[in-house]
């Protein structure tokens, strides 16, 4: 461990240097009077715009709504579609999942011991807490009393955003630790928030048959819970050269001499060579990873972070890609099925069965009362036959 921290002070990695805030005359002092403030007032006010945004919960609740069409099913949990690939990314290898099974069964015997003892330690005490039983019942009726103040509204309102924004942290990477596809483990880890800022990104080339790469791994999930501003991944360490062979030798990273290793991106560059996990391990203790050293390292080298990104800046999607996805998901229009109208030869008539209209000559008839000429003239000829008839 003394010779990493050695390394790390050769390299300059304890140096503390806090970003001061710097006055447009000390940045450029021949600027203009005019220009410093112009650029002073931008200055105010994309903070004030920053802050709003921040604040605006009708906004919040809107991007948190985009947010989960985007939200896709993975074997970890869930994950957001502008970090994960559902079909590529998540899983685990075979000696990750011999260990859990291994603490599992172990944590099942603690657990039924610490049951066996609780059961003697009540039936010590049950005749006590009976004799207690009857001095407690007067304070009773303090339990239902409404809480002081009359902010429980506020506050339910602040859990369940807290709640979103922990959950939305979740589903693009901060907090937990995953596998990433080898092909896509080095560039997840340059990969830019919504704002351009890249964070801190612990990678850990594993080899899927060491048992100490399965320590490894269960140790950086528990740090990546605390540290929750900075991003875990892992990968197979062969396939990842093998398959992003670019990069690989940008990053002068070889099979025999760094899998299994830990890599350290800051800003999205490789800041410290690979270390080897077993200058992790205690070799009084057979091997076996001290996690309390990995933290130590880890915090050394600056790469463990608390300030997690805004809301707002989770999600990586751009707005012309919001805006198309949002065109993909509306629902199809149904078009209405014209109705079957008999073609009469009039415009605005809508009646569907076999008709004619009596006095309107139109394309599709005549108009009148009996089509044939002869059958009409025989007709009306008999009428007046009949009526002359009746007068005489």
């Amino acid at each position: 461990m003394s010779d990493l921290i050695a390394q790390l002070h050769s390299m300059g990695q304890f140096d503390n240097h806090h970003e001061q805030d710097i006055s447009p005359e000390q940045l450029d002092p021949t600027m203009a009077s005019c220009c410093a403030r112009e650029l002073e007032s931008n200055r105010l006010l994309n903070q004030r715009d920053a802050t709003l945004r921040k604040y605006d919960r009708v906004a919040l609740a809107e991007k948190a709504r985009k947010m989960e069409r985007y939200v896709v099913d993975l074997d970890f949990g869930k994950g957001c579609g502008c970090s994960y690939d559902p079909n590529m990314d998540g899983g685990e290898y075979a000696a990750l999942i011999q260990l859990r099974e291994e603490r599992r069964r172990v944590a099942l015997v603690v657990e039924e011991e610490n049951v066996y003892c609780a059961e003697e330690v009540k039936d010590n005490v049950s005749l006590d807490e009976e004799e207690d039983s009857d001095e407690d019942s007067e304070f009773d009726y303090l339990l239902d009393e409404p809480l002081p103040g009359g902010d429980e509204e506020k506050r339910l309102q602040e859990l369940e955003e807290l709640a979103l924004y922990n959950s939305s942290l979740e589903q693009h990477g901060f907090g937990l630790h995953i596998q990433m596809h080898p092909s896509r483990l080095l560039r997840a880890a340059a990969m830019r928030s919504a704002s351009g800022k890249i964070y801190p990104a612990i990678v850990h080339l594993f080899d899927a048959e060491s048992r100490l790469c399965a320590e490894m791994d269960i140790c950086l999930e528990e740090i990546g819970k605390k540290y929750r501003g900075s991003r875990f991944l892992r990968g197979d360490g062969r396939a990842v050269i093998l398959l992003d062979s670019m990069i690989a030798q940008h990053l002068n990273l070889k099979v025999n001499k760094d899998v299994p290793s830990i890599l350290c991106f800051k800003e999205g560059k490789l800041i410290i060579p690979p270390q080897d996990i077993s200058l992790f391990g205690d070799k009084a203790n057979g091997g076996t990873i001290v996690p309390d050293a990995v933290e130590q390292w880890l915090d050394y080298a600056g790469m463990l972070s608390y300030d997690t990104p805004p809301f707002h800046e989770l999600c990586r999607l751009r707005p012309e890609e919001e805006a198309m996805l949002d065109y993909i998901s509306l629902p199809e229009e149904k078009t209405p099925e014209e109705e079957f109208h008999y073609d009469c030869g009039l415009a605005n008539c809508k009646k569907m069965f076999a008709h004619e209209h009596i006095g309107i000559e139109t394309s599709q008839q005549s108009g009148r009362l009996v089509s044939d000429p002869e059958f009409a003239e025989g007709f009306w000829s008999s009428i007046e036959e009949t009526k002359l008839n009746t007068n005489a």
